[in-house]
């Protein structure tokens, strides 16, 4: 639901603020002819939304780097100006299944053992889980919009995507595919939700998460949206080398995805891609 703001207008006025995954998006909007929202992006890799710092009613980058980012993403908008918008979407900005992988790198479950690794009830798990997506970088700047707009406006998130399969043959997720033979990775997944629900309740955020259909497996999105992902075909500034992915692609996704995420943001398009 939009706010009120939205119906003096034909065409609601949308701000994205993303890291890289916010690319996928944003290369789809641009392959389709979309005229039903007024769309501004304001994108920056990794965590350099971390230098996003308020004054008064307003949000500017806290570095030159940041102001450069944000200029090209935008169209050369360097600042965000909350009421200006009528729904904000946050997108990816470290809110993430992986926060699961970081937590296993030390500690595993009681039903499936590591020897060098120290045992974790659910209960312990859940609050670890809770803890860290809680101090993720979407829903600071989720708190810091919030002080200035309250519940006038829509705020809404969309995690990043699960990683595709292929990453369980990467050392950083050893642990699930000792999750998957021991098929306990359904409770993981089904934790992993439930966390991140409750976090954005606390924090009156809506979450958006990736359409069930790119799901493969629990934790893990089939392999055919990350086709045309990979490093050097993706990038969030395509006037920055800074822009420019140095990663494999099982974190991030095409365009294809892109578009089921539009299509779950603002409904289902004719002209959208298929």
């Amino acid at each position: 639901m939009l706010s009120e703001r939205s119906t003096k207008s034909a065409a609601p006025r949308v701000c994205f603020i993303g890291n890289s995954h916010l690319t996928a998006v944003k290369l789809a909007l641009s392959m389709t002819e979309r005229q039903d929202h007024r769309v501004t992006f304001f994108g920056a890799p990794g965590n350099r939304f971390e230098n996003l710092v308020r004054c008064d009613d307003r949000l500017f980058p806290g570095t030159s780097g940041l102001k450069q980012m944000m200029e090209t993403t935008s169209g050369g908008i360097n600042h965000i100006a909350p009421f200006d918008y009528d729904r904000f979407v946050l997108v990816g900005l470290d809110f993430n299944v992986q926060k699961l992988a970081v937590i296993f790198r030390d500690y595993h479950l009681l039903e499936v053992p590591v020897e060098k690794n120290s045992p974790i009830s659910t209960a312990c798990l859940q609050q670890a889980l809770l803890d860290s997506l809680g101090d993720t970088l979407a829903i600071k700047i989720t708190r810091m919009l919030k002080e200035i707009i309250g519940d006038q406006i829509v705020i809404q998130l969309i995690p990043e995507p699960l990683p595709s399969e292929s990453a369980l043959e990467l050392k950083a997720f050893s642990y699930f595919k000792r999750l998957k033979n021991a098929n306990c990775l359904e409770f993981v997944n089904r934790l992993y939700y439930e966390s991140s629900e409750t976090v954005a309740i606390r924090e009156g955020v809506q979450l958006i998460h990736q359409p069930p259909h790119t799901v493969s497996g629990p934790c893990f999105t089939d392999a055919r949206y990350t086709i045309g992902a990979t490093k050097g075909d993706i990038r969030l500034l395509r006037d920055t080398t800074s822009g420019q992915h140095t990663e494999d692609n099982y974190r991030h996704m095409n365009d294809e995805f892109g578009a089921l995420l539009l299509n779950e943001l603002f409904g289902q398009k004719n002209d959208s891609i298929n």
